[in-house]
Protein backbone atom coordinates (compact mmCIF):
# COMPACT_ATOMS: atom_id res chain seq x y z
CA UNK A 1 0.00 0.00 0.00
CA UNK A 2 1.11 3.54 -0.69
CA UNK A 3 2.43 2.82 -4.60
CA UNK A 4 2.01 4.18 -7.36
CA UNK A 5 0.11 1.83 -9.55
CA UNK A 6 -1.22 2.40 -13.08
CA UNK A 7 -3.84 -0.18 -14.02
CA UNK A 8 -5.00 -0.82 -17.16
CA UNK A 9 -8.67 -2.87 -16.90
CA UNK A 10 -11.28 -3.90 -20.06
CA UNK A 11 -9.58 -0.72 -21.80
CA UNK A 12 -10.03 1.74 -19.34
CA UNK A 13 -6.38 2.95 -17.56
CA UNK A 14 -6.49 4.37 -13.51
CA UNK A 15 -3.69 5.87 -11.89
CA UNK A 16 -3.17 6.77 -8.57
CA UNK A 17 -2.03 5.44 -5.33
CA UNK A 18 -3.21 2.07 -3.52
CA UNK A 19 -5.00 2.52 -0.29
CA UNK A 20 -5.72 -0.91 0.15
CA UNK A 21 -5.53 -4.43 -0.80
CA UNK A 22 -7.85 -7.56 -0.22
CA UNK A 23 -7.63 -11.19 -1.69
CA UNK A 24 -9.28 -10.18 -4.70
CA UNK A 25 -9.30 -6.33 -4.71
CA UNK A 26 -7.30 -3.73 -5.05
CA UNK A 27 -8.13 -0.22 -4.16
CA UNK A 28 -6.58 3.22 -5.74
CA UNK A 29 -7.39 6.72 -4.62
CA UNK A 30 -7.27 8.35 -8.29
CA UNK A 31 -4.95 11.59 -9.41
CA UNK A 32 -8.51 13.22 -9.29
CA UNK A 33 -9.53 11.92 -5.86
CA UNK A 34 -11.83 9.18 -6.82
CA UNK A 35 -11.36 5.88 -5.16
CA UNK A 36 -11.92 3.39 -7.34
CA UNK A 37 -11.99 -0.60 -6.61
CA UNK A 38 -10.29 -3.36 -9.12
CA UNK A 39 -10.86 -6.95 -9.19
CA UNK A 40 -7.39 -8.09 -9.85
CA UNK A 41 -7.87 -10.80 -12.56
CA UNK A 42 -9.68 -8.10 -14.64
CA UNK A 43 -6.09 -6.12 -14.40
CA UNK A 44 -4.54 -6.74 -17.58
CA UNK A 45 -1.29 -5.05 -16.85
CA UNK A 46 -0.47 -3.58 -13.76
CA UNK A 47 2.46 -1.27 -13.13
CA UNK A 48 4.01 -0.69 -9.72
CA UNK A 49 6.11 2.32 -8.87
CA UNK A 50 8.26 1.47 -5.68
CA UNK A 51 9.93 4.30 -3.58
CA UNK A 52 13.02 4.48 -4.96
CA UNK A 53 11.57 4.96 -8.04
CA UNK A 54 11.65 1.28 -9.38
CA UNK A 55 8.99 -0.15 -11.93
CA UNK A 56 7.41 -2.96 -11.88
CA UNK A 57 5.41 -4.65 -14.52
CA UNK A 58 3.16 -7.53 -14.06
CA UNK A 59 -0.76 -9.06 -14.62
CA UNK A 60 -3.26 -8.66 -11.71
CA UNK A 61 -3.70 -12.13 -11.30
CA UNK A 62 -0.39 -12.97 -10.81
CA UNK A 63 -1.29 -10.78 -7.35
CA UNK A 64 -4.25 -12.96 -6.64
CA UNK A 65 -4.86 -13.76 -2.66
CA UNK A 66 -3.67 -11.66 0.35
CA UNK A 67 0.04 -10.70 0.63
CA UNK A 68 0.60 -12.87 3.64
CA UNK A 69 -1.01 -15.53 0.83
CA UNK A 70 1.62 -15.00 -1.71
CA UNK A 71 4.38 -15.33 0.85
CA UNK A 72 3.33 -18.73 1.86
CA UNK A 73 2.85 -19.68 -2.12
CA UNK A 74 6.12 -18.53 -2.65
CA UNK A 75 8.13 -20.04 0.39
CA UNK A 76 7.09 -23.72 -0.20
CA UNK A 77 10.28 -23.53 -2.66
CA UNK A 78 13.02 -21.74 -0.18
CA UNK A 79 15.04 -24.36 1.71
CA UNK A 80 15.91 -24.47 4.86
CA UNK A 81 18.98 -23.17 6.44
CA UNK A 82 21.07 -25.61 8.14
Amino acid sequence: MGYRATAKVRGRTFEGVIVDESANLITLRTVDGNVVRLIKSNCEKLVLELGDGTRIRTEGRRLLGTPAERLKRQRRGWEKPD
